[in-house]
């Protein structure tokens, strides 16, 4: 008569119950290993739209004019520049999936409407007649006019943002015009043209 070996299926049992904690633990590594390549990239973009902020921001700070080129890493991202943002687009390559990061920027440039502060100032003279520097300041009546066309052009910007070629550098300079009564400080963001 046949006997069950009770043995042989406990030991059947204990190594199915082996493969499938072996298959659970090897799944889970392989989702981890996906979802941390994930958040590194997100990490990596963030930080790079954070230097950008901080570059813009820290020129904004400045009491005196000044500029810098900042160079932009050299990666496969689309990079968005508005006035009160930036925007960072990666795709991932054979997943085709975007990785998104939106950092939030407290100051206000204006963005290529002019290349640098010796344009501007040639632009208001052609317009007012005065460079608005300190030896040729703009009369009161401009500023108002200027402080419109700066707003007109921040909402252009914040409709259609800046789209940052990454192999230029980026141009920030801060400059200051100059009226009867007081001054202003600008910053202006910009990219060399082809």
């Amino acid at each position: 008569m046949l006997r069950l070996n009770e043995k042989g299926i406990i030991s059947w049992l204990l190594s199915q119950l082996a493969l499938l904690l072996a298959a659970a633990i090897l799944l889970a590594s392989i989702a981890s290993i996906t979802f941390y390549n994930d958040w590194k990239k997100e990490a990596e973009i963030r930080a790079i739209a954070m230097n950008i902020a901080s570059e813009i921001a820290s020129m904004d700070l400045k009491s005196y004019p000044n500029s810098t080129d900042y160079f932009l890493p050299i990666k496969p991202y689309k990079i968005y520049l508005s006035p009160s943002y930036i925007r960072i687009e990666r795709n991932d390559g054979t997943i085709h999936k975007n990785i998104n990061v939106v950092v939030s920027m407290w100051v206000k440039p204006y963005i290529e409407v002019w290349k640098n502060g010796t344009d501007l100032h040639e632009n208001l003279f052609e317009k007012y007649g005065h460079y608005g520097n300190i030896s040729d300041y703009l009369p009161n009546e401009a500023k108002e006019d200027l402080k419109e066309e700066m707003d007109r052009i921040c909402r252009e910007l914040a409709a259609c943002p800046f789209i940052l070629d990454v192999n230029k550098p980026l141009h920030i300079e801060k400059d200051i015009i100059y009226f009867e009564d007081g001054k202003m400080d600008i910053l202006i963001v910009s990219q060399e043209e082809t």
